[in-house]
């Protein structure tokens, strides 16, 4: 068993354990069965009433925040349209976004087109039409 997949538990037990009882948190472990299991059924029913309410064939609920969810939306939006024969290579961000969305973009294999923001930090028509493809809106569904 590789042991970098199991290995990183044992700091997060540690930290868990040294904090005030009221502020512990109650991670769930694979020796917790029974805690697991609700929370197995919790999600997998989560996933089926999102599925139903969107119309998606299927939902993720992992990864949970951050960098890694925006590079899992970005993965999963590239295959989309991929699976449609409509492969997408670009993807506008303005120079105000966070840092990890460039990243994240490049790790999912677009090539990122910043776009300049104004005093407050909005983007400007003018701006995002200069960077955009000049193919109408209609061709590019």
């Amino acid at each position: 068993m590789d042991s970098s997949s199991t290995l990183w538990l044992v700091p997060v037990r540690t930290q868990i354990n040294r904090r005030p009882a009221a502020f512990r948190a109650s991670p769930t472990y694979t020796y917790q069965p029974e805690e697991l299991t609700g929370a197995l059924e919790l999600m997998h029913s989560l996933e089926a009433y999102l599925s139903e309410i969107t119309g998606m064939e299927a939902v993720t609920l992992q990864p949970s925040a951050g960098a890694h969810e925006e590079l899992c939306g970005l993965l999963m939006m590239a295959a989309y349209f991929k699976s449609k024969g409509k492969p997408r290579t670009k993807i506008i961000i303005p120079d105000t976004a966070h840092g990890t969305n460039p990243a994240s973009s490049h790790l999912a294999g677009f090539k990122v087109v910043p776009v300049k923001s104004e005093g407050k930090g909005v983007l400007s028509v003018e701006a995002v039409a200069a960077v955009m493809d000049r193919k109408p809106l209609a061709h590019a569904h």
